[in-house]
């Protein structure tokens, strides 16, 4: 999926990129990015919102399964993020971004 990858590569299936990120989003553990966990417990994520914006972003693809998925991905995030994250303007204009595309479906 990446932006340097040439028109003669052959693209990754749609649907193996949403079964990726339904993999990517069950690993997301409660408190993700909670400053008072151990490093240990935190498995050294410093900022869950890289991983957000990663999600909402691809919730713009062209592919359907690819969308539902991403969008289905944040969710869990956001259900399960720091609250110090929550309480950020960025983090709700993403969210808000996120619904946006996700009712355009």
């Amino acid at each position: 999926i990446s932006d340097g990858q040439s028109k003669n590569d052959k693209s990754m299936p749609p649907l193996l990129v949403a079964n990726a990120l339904e993999c990517l989003a069950s690993l997301i553990y409660d408190s993700i990015g909670d400053p008072g966990l151990s490093k240990e417990q935190n498995f050294n994520y410093s900022d869950p919102m890289d991983c957000l914006n990663f999600f909402v972003g691809l919730s713009g693809n062209s592919a359907w399964t690819i969308r539902q998925m991403s969008t289905l991905a944040a969710s869990s995030l956001v259900a399960k993020m720091a609250t110090k994250y929550l309480q950020k303007n960025e983090a709700i204009k993403v969210c808000l971004d996120c619904a946006t595309k996700a009712l355009k479906d």
